[in-house]
């Protein structure tokens, strides 16, 4: 019986750090933009209406009003720049 034990034990570990290391791998998004939004401004041209912006997230299943907040937050932080009401450029 200590033997099953002992083998399930080190199973274990080697079970745990390869999820750990999957999730690391999946999950090491640090500095960059959720997936979903990442997916979004790739798929903006350079310079885009807000229109064009909403049209293409509503594809990816993004809000309407998320699109809005985002680019707001986008040229607060100066990620986006306003060209005039309603165009944008990355």
């Amino acid at each position: 019986m200590d033997r099953d034990f002992e083998t399930a034990m080190e199973l274990t570990k080697v079970y745990l750090a390869h999820g750990l290391n999957v999730f690391e791998k999946i999950n090491n998004r640090e500095n960059k933009l959720p997936l979903n939004e990442e997916r979004w401004i790739n798929k903006l041209s350079k310079e885009f209406t807000s229109s064009e912006a909403i049209s293409i997230a509503k594809k990816l299943g993004i809000k309407e009003r998320t699109i809005y907040k985002k680019i707001r937050e986008y040229v607060q932080n100066g990620f986006l720049k306003k060209v005039k009401t309603g165009i944008y450029r990355k």
